[in-house]
């Protein structure tokens, strides 16, 4: 159950990159590499047992919120 949700992770932070990788290379300002470093960083630390499985999900919807919310105007 836990190597579910943890390639559950995986899956959903990858498929938020998709869209990332689809753009020009040289036009990602320091918000985008600091939400990638954020993104890597969560998936690492559910790997290496520093944070709990069960909190993963939480963790990643609060990423992408951040993101979502700084590519606003």
């Amino acid at each position: 159950m836990l190597k579910h949700r943890f390639c559950t992770l995986a899956l959903l932070i990858s498929a938020y990159a998709i869209p990332c990788m689809a753009q020009q290379p040289g036009v990602h300002d320091e918000f985008f590499w600091l939400g990638q470093m954020n993104k890597a960083t969560a998936v690492i630390n559910t790997d290496e047992g520093l944070l709990e499985k069960s909190m993963a999900p939480r963790i990643a919807a609060g990423i992408e919120k951040v993101i979502e919310n700084g590519n606003k105007p």
